[in-house]
Order: C-alpha cells, then sequence, then structure tokens
C-alpha cells in the first residue's frame, strides 16, 4: 500500500512538473498534430516492447518504471483525444516527450534487470558447485586441523544463504555479488585443502571410492544391455585405470583429477539406471545392501574396530530410511539412500580389511632403503644427470615414508615406499638404456 502511494505521489510530481514546463505555445497545426499523434502512436508500440521485456524479469524497480511510463503515455493519449482548446495539445506532447523517456528508460532497466537476474542465477549454481566442492574435499582430508578452511567454508555457506535470499526478493544485483563473494571463499577453503593433493593416502582413498563408485554400477546393471549405460561404465572404467597408472608413476595430482572424473561418469551412469526405478529394483538393492550389513557385522564381532562400528551404525540409520522410502514408494530416494549405506560398507570393509601391520610396514621401508643404497653406488659410477635427478626424487618419497612411519600413519607410509620403488625402477631403467 506504502508502495502504490509513494508511485501516485511520484506521478503527480512528474505531473507538475510536466504542467509547468516549456512557456512556448503549440502551435496547432494539421502537420503539428500529425507528428504527435505519431509520437503517441510510436510511444504505444515502444510500451509493449517494454511489457514483454518486463514480464521477462521479476524486477521490482523495471515493474515500478513501467507502471510511471504507462501513465504518463495514457494521460497524453487522454489530453490528445480531449481535442484542441485550453491548451491540451500542448501539454499532450509534453506528456508524450516525458513518456517516451520514461518507457525508454524502462526498456534499459528491463534489460539491464533480466541480464542481471541471469548473472545472479548463474553465479549462485557456480557458487553452489563450489561449496559442494569445497565441502567433498574437507570430507575427504581426514582428521587434521582445517579450522582455517573450515571458517570459510561456513563463511561461503552464509553468503550463498544470503545470496538465494535476495533473489527471491528479486534483488539481483545484491544477490550476484554474494553469490561471487560465496564462490570466492569456497575457491579459498578449497586452495587450503588441495595442499594436501601430494598426500598419497588422500589420493589412494579417492581411487578406492572410484572403486566402489564402479562396483555400485556393476551392481545395478544386472545385464542392463542399454548402449548409452554400458559406454558410461566402459569410459569410468578407463579413466580409473589410467588413474591407477598415474598413482604407480607418482604423479597424484594427475591421478586424482581421473579417478574424480572416472567417479562422476559411473555416478551418472547409476542415476541414468535410477530415471527407471521401480519397486522391485529398489527391493532387490536393498537386500543387496542387508546382506553386506550382515557380512560388516560378522567381522566387527571378529576384531575391535570402533571405526568400522561406526561406519556401521551410519550405513544401519540410511537403510533404515531407505526401507522407510520404500514404504512410501518414493522409489528414486530409497534407492540413493541404500546406494550410499552399500558405499560406506564397501569402503568401511575395505580399509578395514587393507589395514597394514606395522612390522609389515617397517619391513617394506627398509627393502627400499637397500634399493636405494644399491642405487646410489650405480648412479655415481654411472654420472647419469636424469637418473640421478630421479633418484632424488626417490630418496625425497622413502624420506616422507619414514616420516609418516614414525607418526603411525602406516597406509601413508606404505604408498611413499612404494612411489619411491618406482621412482627405483625408473632410474635403474634410465640406467639400463645408457649401458646399452
Amino acid at each position: 500500500m506504502r508502495s502504490k502511494t509513494k508511485q501516485i505521489l511520484s506521478f503527480l510530481v512528474v505531473s507538475g512538473i510536466v504542467a509547468a514546463m516549456s512557456t512556448t505555445v503549440f502551435a496547432q497545426t494539421a502537420d503539428d498534430i500529425s507528428r504527435l499523434r505519431e509520437q503517441i502512436e510510436r510511444n504505444a508500440e515502444l510500451l509493449e516492447q517494454a511489457k514483454e521485456l518486463v514480464s521477462e524479469t521479476s524486477s521490482v524497480k523495471a515493474r515500478s518504471s513501467l507502471e510511471t511510463a504507462m501513465k504518463l503515455h495514457m494521460e497524453s493519449v487522454r489530453l490528445f483525444e480531449g481535442g484542441p482548446g485550453s491548451g491540451r495539445l500542448q501539454l499532450a506532447a509534453q506528456f508524450a516527450l516525458k513518456a517516451r523517456e520514461a518507457i525508454l528508460q524502462t526498456i534499459a532497466l528491463a534489460k539491464k534487470e533480466a541480464k542481471l537476474e541471469e548473472n545472479a542465477i548463474k553465479a549462485i549454481e557456480r557458487a553452489r558447485n563450489r561449496l559442494e566442492q569445497a565441502k567433498h574435499l574437507m570430507d575427504e582430508t581426514g582428521n587434521r586441523d582445517l579450522t582455517a578452511a573450515r571458517k570459510l567454508i561456513d563463511e561461503a555457506r552464509t553468503q550463498l544463504e544470503r545470496a538465494q535470499d535476495n533473489m527471491r526478493e528479486h534483488l539481483y544485483e545484491i544477490a550476484l555479488r554474494l553469490a561471487v563473494s560465496s564462490e570466492q571463499l569456497s575457491s579459498r577453503a578449497i586452495a587450503i585443502l588441495k595442499r594436501d593433493l601430494n598426500d598419497p593416502q588422500i589420493v589412494e582413498r579417492e581411487i578406492l571410492r572410484t572403486d566402489r563408485a564402479l562396483e555400485r554400477l556393476r551392481d545395478e546393471i544386472h545385464g542392463d544391455t542399454r548402449p548409452a549405460v554400458q559406454k558410461m561404465y566402459e569410459e569410468a572404467a578407463a579413466l580409473q585405470q589410467r588413474a591407477k597408472d598415474e598413482y604407480q608413476r607418482g604423479n597424484l595430482r594427475r591421478a586424482m583429477e581421473m579417478t574424480q572424473n572416472a567417479r562422476r561418469v559411473a555416478m551418472r551412469a547409476v542415476r541414468l539406471l535410477g530415471s527407471e526405478t521401480n519397486r522391485e529394483s529398489v527391493e532387490q538393492a536393498i537386500r543387496l545392501t542387508n546382506a553386506l550389513l550382515i557380512q560388516a557385522r560378522e567381522i566387527a564381532s571378529d576384531r575391535e574396530s570402533p571405526q568400522l562400528i561406526k561406519q556401521i551404525e551410519h550405513a544401519e540409520e540410511l537403510q533404515r530410511r531407505a526401507e522407510n522410502q520404500l514404504r512410501e514408494s518414493r522409489y528414486e530416494r530409497a534407492l540413493r539412500l541404500t546406494l550410499r549405506a552399500r558405499d560406506i560398507l564397501k569402503n568401511a570393509i575395505d580399509i578395514d580389511k587393507k589395514m597394514p601391520d606395522e612390522k609389515e610396514v617397517r619391513g617394506a621401508l627398509s627393502q627400499t632403503d637397500d634399493q636405494l643404497a644399491r642405487l646410489r653406488e650405480d648412479i655415481a659410477e654411472a654420472g647419469n644427470e636424469t637418473a640421478a635427478e630421479v633418484f632424488a626424487r626417490a630418496e625425497s618419497q622413502q624420506e616422507k615414508a619414514w616420516d609418516e612411519f614414525s607418526r603411525n600413519r602406516l597406509r601413508a607410509a606404505l604408498a611413499h615406499t612404494r612411489m619411491a620403488r618406482n621412482l627405483v625402477r625408473h632410474a635403474r631403467r634410465l640406467l639400463d638404456d645408457t649401458n646399452i
């Protein structure tokens, strides 16, 4: 109501200004009247264009500007139709001029607001995706001190929520600024978290997650012969193999990129299968997860593993929710929940099974030390600079392995010493080529 009153007062002010403007006597010749008619008709055409543009945006400012332009135009039409006398045509010309200005301003404003709306929508989507990436990296980085990254992610989430609130209020410029700020905050968090991409334990964990996603896809295919699904599975499997090859060569960043791409392709295939989800397929998926739950409980009963028990409890909760969704005939939601529970169980079981023994790790590190010692002597004799450079990288990886071992991070120690051995083999090949 207050906004409507404000618009009326604004219109009256404009009307008063127009009426007071120009004391020039309007020459009421036939040509002048014809030109005024054409001007008013052109205003009507422009007004339709303005209405169409404003209808494409939810901008409050554009709608308000359009209302003012319409009132000025309608007043110019009313005065013109009143015919000559009492200066009506002169006033009609002045209102037509102000209407033209208001219409053109409305068109420009509507275009600007539509572009702002489009940019804000895109920025919010980018910010949402960036925030998800940051949260995903946070989940994958273990139990280190992540206070700085966590604060950035929390602030990014707050800024994104504010951007979405302003979008609902049609305040696009503010929404755009907040979304850009959110994306920047998430990017800063990601930069902090990605410092650990040189940590083989994190990369190995990502590769394991992709293995689980590929296994899940195989479970869900069930003889599905659709070419699109099969093609996506083959593409994901090929990317995953490349990721493992890069990991073995010690190219951790490349390995991370490959395995994450593989997982994205695999999950797209799973979603494609899920788009035709029915009750029978969900019931089958829930049965498979229940069977894995039984296996996980048996493993947990044989050994004290708090981490495994915690993961089983998490999976059980997801499975209960999946069964509830099934009872309510929400099949796609039920399928997502039970598959997530299955992923958690497979990952927990694999980690528990693969937990290395301290004596085994110490032995592996000692063997690598022996290989490095022999290689050091051979490189000194050969004088091969390229092999010497590779040897230096191997020594660096072995130093990291012993450092991880001293902190009881056994899996990380094994990963580093494996990379050291790969580099030793590479250096050996370089020496053999020199001797040919």
